[in-house]
């Protein structure tokens, strides 16, 4: 690397950190075989999240980012899979964080059997995951990405924003 030019030797610097960095951070997430958390203090905290998450690495990273963002705020946090979804009451909720693939030209049955139910949209923070990234639900607010690992912390980022505007509206 001594003979390299300057810009080349600092570009591979920079890229070397920065993948150690994203690689220490999906180091420390906790992958659980079935994502299922809550906290203890529901009756103590000012709003209740519900976040409803398929299983896999790069969805489990992101459920431990929002996680983790929210255990030390008054916020309840419940975790739950996916296959759940259909024995939730949305109204028992100030937000639902949803993470879900998009299979066959189309949302997951769960998902589609959830919104023929018209749910309040305006609680919702959805996560759509897709091969090349860009399919989502075309009448629900939401973003979508390819489950690319280096890009958890940016789309954790991104959720959290989009919750915590939720949260502070409270819409019942």
């Amino acid at each position: 690397m001594e003979n390299l030019p300057f810009h080349i030797n600092k570009l591979s610097t920079t890229i070397l950190i920065l993948l150690m960095v994203v690689i220490s951070y999906l180091e420390n997430i906790e992958v659980n075989k079935k994502i299922v958390y809550s906290n203890e203090n529901k009756e103590v905290c000012a709003s209740k999240l519900l976040i409803v998450a398929e299983q896999s690495k790069y969805k489990d990273a992101i459920v431990t980012g929002i996680k983790r963002h929210f255990e030390n705020k008054q916020v309840f946090v419940k975790i739950i899979e996916l296959s759940e979804l259909k024995n939730i009451a949305l109204t028992e909720w100030d937000a639902l964080c949803l993470i879900y693939s998009w299979q066959k030209e189309r949302p997951v049955k769960p998902i589609r059997r959830f919104f023929s139910k018209s749910p309040n949209k305006e609680k919702l923070v959805i996560l759509t995951t897709s091969s090349e990234g860009k399919k989502k639900m075309e009448d629900v607010d939401g973003i979508s990405g390819a489950s690319i690992l280096i890009e958890v912390p940016v789309k954790t980022r991104i959720l959290i924003g989009q919750l915590e505007k939720v949260l502070k509206r409270k819409i019942t």
